[in-house]
C-alpha cells in the first residue's frame, strides 16, 4: 500500500469519525432537553459537561481530518506527473 492509499484509508475512518461525533453530539443535545424538561437538573448538568467533552473531541476530529486532507492533497501534487 502507497503513502497515497495509507492517507486515504486514514481519512476516509477520520471522516467516519467526524459524522459519529455528529450523531452523538446530536444525541446529547436531545438528552438534556429531556433532563431539563423531566426536572433532572444535576443530571442535565453532568450531560451537559459530557456534551463539552463530545465538543472538544469533535474539534480534534475535524482537526485531524482536516489535516490529512491536506497531506493526501500534497502527496498527490507530489505524485503527479509534470
Amino acid at each position: 500500500m502507497d503513502r497515497q492509499q495509507i492517507l486515504f484509508s486514514h481519512l476516509r475512518q477520520a471522516q467516519l469519525h467526524v459524522a459519529l461525533g455528529v450523531r452523538h453530539i446530536a444525541r446529547q443535545y436531545a438528552i438534556i432537553s429531556e433532563l431539563e424538561r423531566s426536572g433532572q437538573c444535576p443530571d442535565a448538568d453532568q450531560a451537559r459537561d459530557l456534551l463539552a467533552t463530545f465538543e472538544e473531541m469533535q474539534e480534534e476530529h475535524i482537526s485531524h481530518r482536516d489535516r490529512l486532507e491536506r497531506e493526501l492533497l500534497a502527496a498527490e501534487l507530489l505524485a503527479a506527473p509534470t
